[in-house]
């Protein structure tokens, strides 16, 4: 797990060279490759535009739905009441990665250990940030770009080690 602090670490250098404003902040696994995890990071501002123009596409076809009386696809166009959930919309995607050798055992045993690498460095990540409780965080599962996702941890953690 050394190489995702690493990989971490060589973010948190990114962020502060480009003194970004951290609002988001995410470990991706790159499906197609199978072989490539990245560090991406989204800023509120960024965050705001790609709401507002996904609601605004998701307007036409839930009311459309709507009309229609069809309550599925009406569901399947909520509106996004927050934030940006799409790792492709983010301001800096794959701002750092690493590439393995080979297809990567993306088991829940490896993402817990990314949770935790990335929780472990939590406070330099969110130094970054004017609002530094609102960081979101989240990590890929090998079912969703944006798997798992929490706040900055605050509670007493019983040991978080990254081996």
């Amino acid at each position: 797990m050394k190489h995702l602090e690493n990989l971490i670490k060589a973010s948190i250098g990114k962020i502060e060279d480009g003194k970004i404003d951290v609002y988001s902040y995410a470990l991706y696994f790159d499906h197609e490759s199978k072989r490539r995890i990245s560090i991406c990071i989204d800023t509120k501002q960024n965050s705001i535009l790609a709401v507002s123009k996904s609601n605004e596409f998701r307007q036409k076809y839930f009311i459309e739905f709507l009309d229609e009386g069809d309550f599925d696809s009406v569901k399947n166009f909520s509106f996004n009441s927050g934030r940006n959930y799409s790792l492709g919309d983010y301001k800096f995607r794959n701002m750092v990665s690493y590439e393995y050798s080979h297809d990567l055992d993306y088991s829940h045993s490896f993402i817990l250990g990314a949770i935790r690498a990335i929780i472990s460095l939590q406070d330099e990540i969110t130094k970054f940030s004017t609002d530094p409780e609102q960081v979101l965080f989240s990590c890929s599962t090998m079912e969703d770009e944006f798997g798992v996702s929490w706040f900055k941890i605050t509670a007493p953690l019983p040991s978080i080690t990254t081996d």
